[in-house]
């Protein structure tokens, strides 16, 4: 067994374990076992072919053997992962704490202040090493208003490195409760921080920061107030992003449009002038005739400091270490191998912070240089070729440049559709002419604020007589951030024109982006795939690799291992296989009839899908007024939703329909065919308005009222209320639509917000119908006291209820009284503030019923109960 890069097979073995640790726990011990179960078979098998003359144990354990020892080793990397990530998920003493008090906590904490960030009159603050009642924990999230720090005799941001006492109030972080949703619980545990702290007392006092630290913060605000100095502030936002790592002075509307086309990495510190960074630099010095040795230290050093500047981010941490084992390898005179540095700075990174490893940031930056690794190695092959073929180098290197990108968009689609659930079908072409660009504008950023920090520099200098020392000079860019200093007008007009060509860049890109907008189908929505299809497709690659590297697939053949006709590598059939491969990871085919009753706070929400329809019944908040933006745009497209067919609004209240209000002005990715409106309602302003919304979109509006049904090929919803000619009440509750859901034997009620007098007109009306029970009931008015009577429960007797209401709501909800009511029908009762979203599965004859957030799955039930 020879194992190729064995750094590369070590980092595999540990993220391997830290992540069977994390999805299955202690069950990885049978894994393990199996294993060396499996090991103990095969070698006893090569012990009989090799040798007579051996015990079974000795056939078996043979350490001279060199595959043993290798097998052993990676058994040990696989052992350390999962132990790692063991330790990690245990609960520190402030989560224990939080859990204990139910949910929340008063504490008192004290610990040095590590960041800080204010925005919209909330500032927030990251502690390390954190004392909460005589126990240790490693770092927190505080959060409190801005007006809460300036009653501190400072009256200004406190510097990094602070001592923080404080009281109030501690909590877990947000986790997602449906599915698409941000993660911030994830999120935030990668970057080592389980808790946050609302404050509402502080006190402040001085403490020791690391001097290298407190000059990188310096910089940062420095470098931060020069290009808010001398650029447009469009142009600022974006050299902070790409520079400082500083997202804060972006537009919303900059970033999603980036994003949408697959160009979003850009508006991050790059790993690409990190390295053009630490190169140059290094490359400069050998210019100077300086040693190989005192090169690498110089260009180290520069981008450990630039590194503590931008925050040190996941790719900025690799780019900067594979840049300082370049210069090692250099100076010892070592090949660098790019995997087997790249997978060392990820087992330091994953040791750090097990978490990390969930990062879509972390995952697009070493997914994009493992592509550029892998793939090195086929172009060089085929270079050599083409090089036999035809001596074109030009044309040679265009080719290689293209095969890159084409790799690094396969190698990261599936990262980029289970994080963002679409993929920029024209992102391939379009980094073909924003990557090379980048390297201009950062570099038109960098020699603006080079251009300033001469003046600046120079000026204070002067100031001191000239013999100042270098950390003086430092120092210095701490006030002036604060106010930029005067330096001669020819130097600052020369920084701002250095900024011209990131403008145009900037300009450029954005331009592009509005063109690749208007072409049909340049970004397609495709849902989150599930991680069995992610898992198929990565070993679909690696087949693809081991076919297309000559090497490996000899030695492959030669142990008679594998035998890949070397025919099948054909550029034809290559491709056809990874078609297939991408059309597997795409493809989600719907089987029966899938409900989702979605956790949106204080509202409803519900999502009805088969294989031929799509139907939204409501969605709105009024405890989260982004929630279109939040949950429902998020949640369509990780199910893979291009269209749908019907928006059922029940009534105009905002709990039931900010979320499609947003849909329908901002989601261009999803079209909408018809808009159902109840009939009672028709003329008032609150419908007009969405009536307008719908038609603007091209979507057909209509008003439906009782017997009429909105019927698909497999599925019908047929309306129960309001009555036909019913004279608009008041009360828009009154106005709610009904349904009555049937797929096969399955049956559900939708009830909106209608209250006793409505339910028992529905009664009235369906009188013919009474004692045929329903399977599911989604409850009226979020359990309102006024719903939810017991003669309407007695007449459909739900086997299944979902309440959907928002924790600590101001309205009450459920009353316990309509809780009563509906226990004593017997009815199994599902609650969106308990499980997140509930999740209803059926074929017509079988259903299943589980919740999100607490990954509860049901049993399989009866049809009727």
């Amino acid at each position: 067994m020879n194992i190729k890069r064995p750094v590369m097979w070590m980092m595999v073995a540990f993220v391997l374990g830290e992540v069977a640790a994390y999805q299955m726990g202690m069950t990885v011990w049978f894994i393990i076992a199996a294993a060396f179960f499996l090991l103990a078979v095969i070698k006893t098998a090569e012990g009989r072919v090799d040798s007579d003359f051996q015990t079974d144990a000795e056939r078996v354990w043979n350490w001279k053997d060199p595959m043993m020892c290798r097998v052993f080793l990676l058994f040990f990397c696989f052992l350390a992962g999962w132990g790692r990530m063991m330790v990690e998920m245990r609960p520190d003493a402030l989560e224990r704490m939080v859990t204990q008090k139910g949910g929340s906590a008063e504490v008192a904490v004290s610990g040095t202040l590590d960041s800080i960030s204010e925005k919209n009159g909330w500032c927030t603050m990251i502690l390390t090493g954190v004392e909460v009642e005589d126990e240790s924990v490693r770092k927190v999230l505080i959060s409190c208003k801005s007006d809460l720090l300036e009653k501190c005799e400072e009256k200004i941001l406190p510097p990094c490195g602070s001592q923080i006492h404080l009281t109030g109030t501690a909590e877990f972080l947000e986790e997602a409760r449906n599915p698409g949703q941000f993660s911030y619980r994830m999120y935030y545990r990668g970057l080592g921080i389980r808790n946050r702290v609302t404050a509402d007392r502080i006190f402040i006092s001085e403490g020791k920061s690391s001097p290298l630290r407190s000059q990188a913060e310096c910089f940062r605000a420095y470098a931060t107030a020069v290009f808010q100095e001398i650029c447009v502030p469009e142009d600022a936002g974006i050299f902070q992003a790409i520079l400082l790592g500083d997202k804060s002075g972006l537009s919303e509307e900059l970033r999603e449009r980036f994003q949408d086309n697959g160009i979003a990495h850009i508006l991050a510190v790059s790993g690409l002038h990190v390295s053009l960074i630490g190169m140059s630099v290094y490359s400069a010095l050998r210019f100077w005739g300086i040693s190989y040795g005192w090169a690498g230290l110089g260009a180290s050093a520069l981008l450990t400091f630039y590194g503590l500047v931008t925050g040190f981010g996941a790719s900025v941490f690799r780019a900067v270490f594979m840049v300082e084992v370049s210069c090692l390898a250099a100076y010892l005179g070592r090949s660098y191998d790019l995997l087997s540095a790249l997978s060392l700075s990820l087992i330091l990174q994953a040791w750090q912070s097990p978490y990390l490893l969930f990062s879509a940031g972390l995952q697009l930056s070493y997914g994009a240089v493992a592509a550029i690794g892998l793939e090195t190695e086929e172009l060089r092959k085929v270079g050599k070729k083409r090089k036999e073929e035809e001596q074109e180098k030009e044309k040679k290197k265009g080719y290689e440049t293209l095969m890159l990108s084409l790799a690094i968009q396969l190698y990261t689609m599936p990262i980029q559709l289970y994080h963002y659930f679409t993929f920029p079908m024209l992102g391939i072409f379009l980094n073909l002419i924003v990557i090379p660009l980048l390297a201009y504008a950062a570099g038109s950023g960098l020699l603006a604020l080079g251009i300033y920090s001469i003046a600046f520099v120079g000026g204070k200098m002067g100031g001191m007589g000239g013999g100042s020392s270098i950390a003086g000079v430092l120092s210095a860019f701490g006030g002036a951030a604060s106010g930029i200093s005067e330096i001669p007008e020819i130097f600052r007009i020369a920084a701002s024109a250095c900024t011209g060509p990131g403008h145009y860049i900037f300009q450029l890109y954005e331009w592009l982006c509005i063109q690749v907008e208007r072409v049909p189908f340049h970004s397609i929505v495709a849902g989150r795939p599930d991680m069995w299809k992610i898992g198929v497709f990565y070993v679909a690659l690696g087949i693809r690799y081991v076919w297309s590297v000559g090497e490996a697939r000899d030695n492959l053949e030669r142990k008679g291992i594998f035998l890949f006709p070397k025919e099948w590598n054909a550029p034809g059939k290559n491709s056809v296989f990874i078609a297939v491969a991408v059309v597997f990871l795409v493809v989600q085919p719907v089987h029966g009839f899938q409900s989702w009753f979605l956790d949106v706070g204080q509202g409803d929400g519900v999502f009805l899908r088969t294989r031929d329809e799509a139907i939204l019944s409501d969605c709105g908040s009024s405890q989260d007024k982004k929630i279109g933006k939040n949950v429902l745009g998020p949640f369509l497209k990780s199910q893979g939703i291009r269209t749908l067919d019907w928006i059922l609004v029940s009534h105009a209240d905002a709990d039931h329909t900010n979320g499609i209000e947003w849909l329908l002005k901002e989601e261009a990715d999803i079209r909408v065919r018809n808009l159902a409106l109840p009939a009672a309602g028709k003329g008032q302003e609150a419908y007009k308005k969405l009536e307008t919304l719908a038609r603007k979109r091209g979507a057909e509006v209509y008003y439906l009222h009782w017997g009429e049904t909105v019927r698909g090929k497999s599925l019908a919803l047929r309306c129960l209320y309001p009555e036909a000619g019913e004279k608009p009440a008041e009360e828009r509750n009154s106005h709610s639509l009904v349904f009555d859901v049937t797929y096969g034997k399955f049956r559900m009620l939708l009830t909106g917000d209608i209250g006793v007098e409505d339910e028992r007109k529905i009664l009235a009306m369906e009188e013919d119908k009474k004692g045929e029970k329903v399977t599911l009931l989604k409850a009226a008015h979020h359990g309102s006291n006024g719903s939810s009577s017991e003669e309407f429960l007695e007449c459909f007797s739900p086997a299944f209820t979902v309440l959907s209401y928002g924790e600590g709501n101001t309205y009450g909800h459920p009353a316990p009284e309509a809780v009563e009511r509906l226990e004593q029908t017997g009815t199994e009762i599902w609650r969106t503030a308990d499980s997140g979203a509930v999740n209803v599965w059926t074929d017509g004859k079988r259903m299943y019923i589980k919740g999100y957030k607490k990954q509860d799955y049901g049993k399989e039930r009866d049809k009727n109960r």
